[in-house]
């Protein structure tokens, strides 16, 4: 159980490191921003552990990064742009396997997922300071 609150609270903290990229009002921030409303609402729906919802989250990762990889950075952020996109994709995937943890209810399967995750946003957080930092020069 204390695991399944570790991966909620996890999916909580997920939400805020994909809230954005800055507020100034040009065409990349603004489009960015509008190709991560679908995952946004999507994590709004997660409640709990639902290991369905979880796995769904994880396609909803994979559909923002490919909506990202239509869009062009400036010049002077696309490598940022370029690891963040990776770094979403490597949580969608943590996601998936999250959800299968849960839903197989072993402890040590849930334990490790839930370092994975944790992990996996970190370096989802790390990537778009990073990006927002070159955005906003």
């Amino acid at each position: 159980m204390r695991d399944m609150k570790r991966i909620s609270i996890t999916l909580a903290a997920f939400a805020l490191a994909v809230a954005g990229c800055g507020s100034s009002d040009n065409n990349f921030k603004r489009d960015f921003n509008e190709a991560q409303q679908p995952l946004q609402q999507a994590v709004a729906g997660i409640e709990g552990a639902d290991p369905a919802k979880i796995g769904k989250l994880g396609d909803s990762l994979d559909a923002t990064a490919a909506r990202m990889k239509e869009l062009e950075a400036p010049d002077d952020a696309k490598d940022e742009f370029d690891t963040f996109i990776k770094e979403v994709e490597s949580g969608a995937d943590a996601m998936r396997a999250a959800g299968e943890a849960v839903g197989s209810g072993d402890p040590a399967k849930m334990q490790a997922a839930v370092t994975t995750l944790q992990d996996t946003m970190t370096r989802v957080g790390k990537a778009q300071t990073a990006l927002t930092t070159a955005v906003d020069g």
